[in-house]
């Protein structure tokens, strides 16, 4: 008695997940770029930490005074200006 056999399930399986990536396809898509979003985000923010100690450091060979560079460079990412 095999009224339901391999194929058909293999049929239905397959069916099945047509229909649900018919439906929910977009949102795992835009799940999945946000996710490589937020990860480029955390490199991003690595790199911009990165640069800033190393232009500080740069900065510090120069002219000892630490507070003076510090507050002409923010680190905060800001656009800060040199006067």
């Amino acid at each position: 008695m095999a009224l339901i056999d391999v194929s058909s399930i293999i049929q239905l399986a397959y069916f099945g997940s047509f229909i649900v990536l018919m439906f929910y396809g977009q949102r795992i898509q835009i799940s999945m770029m946000l996710v490589g979003v937020k990860r480029n985000l955390g490199k991003l923010e690595r790199l911009r930490k990165a640069a800033h100690d190393s232009v500080l450091g740069s900065a510090l060979r120069f002219k000892g005074d630490q507070k003076a560079v510090e507050s002409r460079i923010p680190e905060d990412g800001g656009q800060g200006h040199c006067d």
